[in-house]
């Protein structure tokens, strides 16, 4: 057996394995937070609702349209729907890094003032 082989057969698996174990434990952990103290949910239910959001907007203003790109031998068509999502997903990504911008601009010019 090569080290590739390897590789394939039984690291991707066992990683697969650890990221559904940290999926889990993580689910798990937040469940209990709630259940032990039910007002620590309201700022991630405002975070998720805000990502969600966000999501949205990307939607909406992302554009789709069926294209085709040649790869190698083959033409590889993206739909509408996919380029629409990929879209969306771009949107959100420029949305958060304005964000995040504007944040740290607003941090630094706020110390100048202190």
């Amino acid at each position: 057996m090569d080290f590739q082989t390897f590789v394939v057969d039984y690291v991707l698996e066992l990683g697969q394995w650890i990221l559904g174990l940290a999926l889990i434990a993580t689910v798990a952990g937040f469940i209990y937070t709630i259940v032990i103290n039910p007002q620590s949910i309201i700022k991630p239910a405002i975070a998720i609702f805000a990502i969600v959001v966000l999501f949205f907007i990307g939607y909406s203003l992302a554009t789709g349209q069926e294209q085709t790109i040649k790869s190698g031998i083959d033409n590889v068509i993206i739909s509408a729907e996919t380029s629409k999502r990929v879209g969306a997903g771009l949107m959100v990504f420029y949305i958060l890094f304005g964000i995040a911008a504007i944040s740290v601009v607003f941090n630094e010019v706020s110390k100048i003032f202190k």
